[in-house]
């Protein structure tokens, strides 16, 4: 009787020892820090006329730089000024576009925020950026 009470106590401490290196193991995945770049042109119209009221639209385009895992899917914001004025996401290839009215004279910038991915060996850390700034007169 006392055998079986010692086994059952050793096969739960192996039982415990085992749950903790599987945590562990998995846990300590590996961390691959990714610097991204952000390019940014911006391409201004006017729509309206003389009898009516006049707004200009802006095109903002560019690209998400960076390896592969970190270009696709990316949030980009545009800011007028240091102020979001909307966001859209960057393609397959980094590649974004987006038209927003309301884009007059003044800075923009396009700012990609951090992004973290999970794969089965590593955690990617696409880090955030913002381009330089394009001064629209």
């Amino acid at each position: 009787m006392r055998n079986k009470k010692v086994l059952v106590v050793v096969m739960a401490l192996v039982a415990c020892l085992a749950v903790g290196f599987v945590t562990e193991a998995a846990a300590k995945k590996k961390k691959i820090k990714v610097r991204t770049s952000v390019t940014l042109t911006v391409t201004t119209s006017h729509t309206g006329g003389p009898y009516g009221p006049s707004s200009a639209q802006g095109t903002f385009s560019g690209t998400v730089s960076a390896r592969k895992k970190c270009q696709k899917g990316r949030r980009v914001t545009i800011l007028k000024n240091g102020v979001a004025i909307g966001s859209t996401f960057s393609s397959g290839t980094g590649g974004y576009q987006a038209v927003f009215s309301g884009a007059g004279s003044g800075s923009y910038q396009a700012q990609v925020a951090k992004k973290k991915r999970k794969t089965k060996k590593a955690i990617i850390i696409c880090k955030a950026t913002i381009s330089g700034p394009v001064t629209v007169p």
